[in-house]
């Protein structure tokens, strides 16, 4: 739309900024302020392996919202439910006035009242996770705010895989690492610039493992 397009461009300017994904939010949900009634923006993650939703980033919070607690759990029967969801790629308004039901028991969590714009976010794998707009107290929403929704979905997906190739970066380091010293320890060294005696003859083979796991370690931590 029209009039969302300067706003659009710095909400994607800064979705391609690679930052920790609880910055990118708070830094959007500002930005969304002057168009939308905002109370909260929240960015939650949809782990289908383990059957749960999990909220990663929360923007203009006014009340006390424990990231650490807001993980809901659903069962396996609700699981197609909402996959059909997230597949139709369509923004749910819930009213004050009417309560969540079907697949927005999940996707909402508790203690949110008011007003709320929800729609899936997903990328090449598929639905990843659910971008949530929640109106200041005793205000509503628009069509023209579930239309800004719409467009804040492709944005907010790219924040949210950015967050999870972080994610999976850190893990990868900490595997090497791991290794890394696993290695050190069985040659009874502290460091790799370390004289090993035997390091030219039946422990070839070691060494060059250790190295390899050096290189591994440092092309997995990404440039500043």
């Amino acid at each position: 739309m029209e009039q969302f397009r300067m706003l659009l461009l710095d909400v994607w300017r800064e979705a391609g900024r690679h930052t920790e994904i609880g910055q990118s939010t708070q830094t959007i949900a500002a930005m969304l302020v002057p168009h939308a009634p905002l109370e909260q923006v929240l960015v939650r993650r949809i782990d289908w392996a383990r059957g749960c939703v999990e909220t990663v980033a929360a923007g203009l919070a006014s009340r006390d919202f424990p990231l650490a607690e807001s993980r809901t759990a659903f069962p396996p029967a609700k699981r197609d439910e909402l996959l059909d969801w997230c597949r139709k790629a369509e923004i749910t308004w819930v009213s004050q006035t009417a309560a969540a039901g079907g697949a927005l028991e999940t996707v909402i969590p508790p203690g949110v009242n008011g007003d709320v714009l929800a729609g899936p976010l997903g990328g090449p794998d598929g639905p990843s996770g659910v971008l949530i707009l929640v109106a200041a107290a005793g205000r509503g929403f628009t069509e023209a705010h579930a239309a800004l929704v719409r467009l804040l979905l492709e944005p907010f997906s790219v924040v949210l895989e950015n967050d999870q190739r972080l994610r999976e970066m850190a893990a990868l380091r900490e595997a090497a690492e791991a290794d890394k010293r696993s290695l050190l320890s069985r040659l009874g060294r502290k460091a790799l610039a370390d004289t090993v005696v035997g390091a030219d003859s039946g422990l070839r083979a070691v060494m060059d493992r250790v190295e390899l796991v050096e290189s591994d370690l440092l092309a997995a931590i990404p440039p500043e």
